[in-house]
Formats: structure tokens, C-alpha cells, sequence
């Protein structure tokens, strides 16, 4: 499959802007409180981020599409193999996400990180296990026993 550099700014553009408006609608308001009487809210940053995100998006996009008709552009050429890696990724990425608060952090991110290593072509077991044990614990001792941040 083929694909042009403008198709790609502009399907991307899109594709970021729903993602961005799904972040400032749902995901912000439904992580982050409200905190009454205080001058800037906890969600502010966050908001302002996301317009920010949002608005780039939409100059990705119409940049994309006033591109379109451009001569010389790259051509980017997408087996559908990658295409599967892709989707895959996404998929451990959204069942990561759900499962996370139910199994707890080390499971989850030690399967997650073994199965994406597997896919993108990691056989070595000593590296697959090493690297989806050894990551996820130092993460977990640095934000547990340093930083005091309890992790689901």
C-alpha cells in the first residue's frame, strides 16, 4: 500500500484532533477533579495542552490538504505486516489500559512489554524476560521507594 506525505498529514491531523477532543472531553474531566476556590484548577494545564493539541492538529490537516496536488512529495510505501504491528500495538495498548487497574501494574506491563518485544521480532529469551521483568520493576522501585507514588 502507498500512501502520499500530504494524505498522511492530513488523515493525521484528523486523526489527533478526535484523539485530542476525546483526551479534553472524557479523559481529562474524568481523571483529574475539580478542586472548588483554588485560582487554577488541577484540569487547567491539561485543558490548555489539549487546545493547543487540538489546534495544531487542525493546521496538520489543512496543511495536508492545501499539499495534496504538490509535485515531489514522498510516498510512503506500508506493508501489511506493519499495518498488523500496528494494529497489535494498539490493541495491547487499549486492553493494557483496561486491565491495568484490575491485575495491577507489574503483571500488565511485564506481559504487555514480552508480547509487543515478541511481536516486533525479540526471540532472544534471555532479552525478552530480562527487559519485561528488569523495566517495569525499576520503574515501579523509582516511583514507589523514591518518589513515594503508589502504582495501581
Amino acid at each position: 500500500m502507498e500512501i502520499k506525505e500530504s494524505s498522511v498529514e492530513k488523515y493525521g491531523g484528523i486523526v489527533i484532533g478526535l484523539l485530542t477532543l476525546l483526551l479534553y472531553f472524557w479523559v481529562i474531566p474524568s481523571q483529574i477533579g475539580h478542586v472548588k476556590k483554588v485560582p487554577v484548577e488541577p484540569q487547567t494545564l491539561p485543558k490548555i495542552l489539549a487546545i493547543i493539541m487540538f489546534v495544531l492538529s487542525i493546521a496538520l490537516s489543512v496543511t495536508g490538504h492545501l499539499n495534496r496536488h504538490k509535485a515531489n512529495q514522498k510516498v510512503y510505501k506500508v506493508a501489511l505486516s506493519e499495518m498488523k504491528l500496528v494494529f497489535f500495538s494498539l490493541g495491547v495498548l487499549i486492553v493494557y489500559t483496561v486491565v491495568v487497574s484490575h491485575i495491577g501494574y507489574m503483571i500488565t506491563t511485564v506481559a504487555s512489554l514480552a508480547a509487543l518485544m515478541y511481536a516486533f521480532g525479540q526471540r532472544n529469551r534471555i532479552k525478552l524476560i530480562g527487559v519485561s521483568v528488569l523495566v517495569p520493576l525499576g520503574i515501579m522501585i523509582f516511583f514507589t521507594k523514591l518518589m513515594q507514588i503508589h502504582l495501581p
